[in-house]
């Protein structure tokens, strides 16, 4: 019942996040519609730094226990989480190439975003991308989730279709662009099982980084 509190908690916060962390912005009366991309995505990533103070602090009982399972057992948990994210990245291509062949929609909308932003502001959102991202995200819908939803498979469902929902909603253009949900959702669920076979938040978080440092370097190598 108390993990089944503080993870209904830490979603609540986690959705109302991005709104409480405008409070300060509105009482300097800061108009983030007229602040340089830079200045906002650096407010977003100390915010970002500072949500993750907050889940440490929830959670640093667990998350040395995590760390010191993982230091002892690296190379098995390392094994384990490339040969799951190779998986889930093919499975996602072949999603994406399928969905873009038979839609006008190319891209998802939030990569494409992603892309025009890594050209502006190259090292706030490496850091976004790299850093922050995976963790709190990995807590999220993995490390959160699992605590609150007892049956495994249902977990992974569920924890597969809001991390894919979180990547497309409000960033879809039209219904079609909601298809996208179906490659996210897919490497979610791969992550999901990694983490009911290892209990271990440092293996996602492993996933999710090498996952996302492979998206950026394909983006620079199309440039």
């Amino acid at each position: 019942m108390k993990k089944i509190g503080k993870s209904l908690l830490i979603i609540f916060f986690y959705v109302t996040y991005s709104s409480l962390s405008l409070i300060p912005l509105i009482l300097l009366n800061i108009n983030i519609e007229t602040m340089p991309d830079i200045l906002y995505y650096l407010y977003y990533l100390i915010m970002q730094f500072i949500f993750i103070l907050f889940l440490y602090f929830f959670f640093q009982d667990e998350i040395k226990k995590m760390l010191v399972d993982f230091n002892n057992k690296y190379k098995e948990y390392l094994e384990l989480a490339i040969r799951y994210w190779v998986v889930g990245l093919v499975l996602m291509i072949i999603s994406n190439i399928i969905i873009s062949s038979l839609t006008p929609v190319e891209l998802p909308e939030n990569e494409e975003a992603v892309r025009g932003l890594i050209n502006v502001i190259p090292i706030i959102m490496t850091s976004l991308i790299l850093f922050t991202a995976p963790i709190i995200e990995e807590f999220i819908y993995r490390k959160v989730l699992y605590d609150l939803i007892p049956f495994k498979i249902l977990y992974i469902i569920i924890s597969s279709l809001t991390f894919g929902l979180a990547h497309v909603l409000g960033m879809a253009s039209s219904a079609l662009s909601y298809l996208y949900i179906i490659p996210y959702a897919i490497l979610g669920a791969v992550f999901a099982i990694a983490y009911v076979k290892t209990k271990n938040i440092f293996v996602t978080i492993s996933m999710h980084f090498v996952h996302n440092l492979f998206t950026i370097i394909t983006i620079f190598l199309m440039k």
